[in-house]
C-alpha cells in the first residue's frame, strides 16, 4: 500500500520536520510507504559537499542547510517535488539504488 499526500506549498524547513516524523513512523511500522507531493516557496538548499567546497548560494535567496545531497539545489514556485518515505529492503529482490528507482517510477 502507498499513501500519497498532496500537500500543496510547504516551506522547506516544515517539510524537513514532517519527513523526519514520517520516517520514524515508517520505521516503527505505524504508517505505510508514503509519497509526499509538494512545492516549496523559493529556497536554495545547501548540502554537505557545497559547504565543504566553500560554495555559497546567492545572497538574495533563502537558504536551508541539509544533511543529504551534495551541492546547491534551487526549489521554487511551480516545481513539483516528490519525497518517498519507505522501508528499504522490505520488498523481495530489492537490493540496489536502481531497484528503488524502479519502484518509485512505478508509483509515478
Amino acid at each position: 500500500m502507498l499513501d500519497v499526500r498532496d500537500l500543496g506549498v510547504v516551506s522547506y524547513p516544515e517539510a524537513q520536520v514532517l519527513m523526519r516524523e514520517l520516517q520514524q513512523q515508517r520505521i516503527e511500522g505505524a504508517i505505510p510507504d508514503t509519497l509526499l507531493i509538494l512545492s516549496h516557496p523559493e529556497v536554495v538548499t545547501v548540502g554537505p559537499r557545497a559547504r565543504n567546497d566553500g560554495i555559497h548560494p546567492p545572497s538574495d535567496y533563502e537558504t536551508v542547510a541539509v544533511d543529504r545531497g551534495g551541492g546547491l539545489t534551487w526549489h521554487g514556485p511551480g516545481q513539483v517535488v516528490g519525497y518517498p518515505i519507505f522501508k528499504w529492503g522490505e520488498r523481495e529482490g530489492e537490493a540496489s539504488v536502481a531497484d528503488i528507482i524502479h519502484i518509485i517510477e512505478g508509483w509515478l
